[in-house]
């Protein structure tokens, strides 16, 4: 169930793999139907031009394994120390994700846990004291806000260098690997339940909250 799109770039910074964006699922038993558990990385374009690729996915883990939520878990936290992902970057949706929350506390991994946004969806530009974890979608207008984040990056085009080492721009629309993904995001509506789609959202909170982070420090 999990997929590697491109290996983890060896001493890469450790803000290179700081976004990855997770749905969670409640209903363990296989045979009852119901969410399956996504999770994305996402490559930060910060380092781009330094020869480094970006604004991609590089892995995924979409799935519902027979042994069971921990063992989804365990799962996805090796992921994410496989790319040696720093702490507070795992973005879940907090509506459906007490029992995530949970795992990482229980297993003294809570750094991993990213805290509730304060620019992209706070009242202050200025960080809190962090008391929560996760993104909300608790009604419409806050969905709406997500959808149209992930919207604009997804037409943004990315200039990259190609294997040739000829200079290209693509949208990054036509850049996602993950095939899952781009059929739920051509079938996506606000009522249904688009498991890809809701981990992606978090995947593009992650990074236009870090990019806020980073232009409100460079103004300092």
């Amino acid at each position: 169930a999990v997929i590697i799109y491109e290996f983890p770039e060896r001493d890469a910074p450790l803000d290179m793999y700081a976004f990855i964006g997770h749905d969670p699922y409640v209903e363990e038993d296989i045979d009852k139907g119901g969410s399956l558990g996504v999770t994305y990385v996402l490559k930060n374009p910060k380092y781009i031009s330094q020869g480094s690729t970006g604004n991609i996915i590089v892995a995924a883990y979409i799935g519902k394994p027979l042994q069971g939520l921990d063992y989804y878990y365990e799962t996805q936290c090796k992921l994410l120390e496989f790319y040696n992902a720093k702490h507070q970057s795992l973005w879940y949706e907090k509506n459906r994700g007490d029992l995530c929350r949970a795992f990482y506390i229980n297993n003294h991994k809570i750094h991993y846990l990213a805290p509730t946004p304060q620019r992209t969806q706070g009242s202050s530009m200025h960080q809190k004291t962090i008391r929560s974890f996760g993104f909300m979608v608790g009604n419409r207008s806050a969905k709406l806000n997500l959808i149209k984040l992930t919207r604009d990056w997804l037409v943004e085009e990315t200039e990259f260098k190609e294997a040739d080492g000829q200079v290209r721009k693509k949208m990054n629309l036509f850049r996602i690997p993950d095939l899952f993904l781009v059929r739920q995001l051509m079938m996506f509506t606000l009522e249904g339940n688009f498991d890809g789609v809701s981990a992606f959202l978090g995947c593009i909170l992650g990074l236009r909250e870090f990019q806020s982070k980073e232009a409100d420090e460079a103004q300092i």
